[in-house]
């Protein structure tokens, strides 16, 4: 399974880079890879069984205790 998850990966790193390379767009290049790899970097620890934090709980954390908007 992990590598099906790194083939995958390699493969849209690969088509997809290749238009903004030949363009010479480097600002969506350098976007690109870094949102490419939090998204494999997080489907690689689910592959792995590790568990990830929810990020709707971040939310509501920073929402409600950061920036007092909770409800009550």
């Amino acid at each position: 399974m992990i590598f099906f998850v790194i083939a995958i990966f390699i493969g849209i790193g690969f088509f997809e880079s290749r238009s903004l390379i030949k363009n010479k767009c480097w600002g969506e290049f350098a976007t690109f890879i870094s949102l490419l790899t939090v998204g494999f970097t997080l489907i690689l620890l689910q592959t792995l069984g590790i568990k990830i934090p929810s990020v709707g709980e971040g939310i509501k954390f920073f929402v409600e205790n950061v920036m007092h908007l909770g409800y009550k």
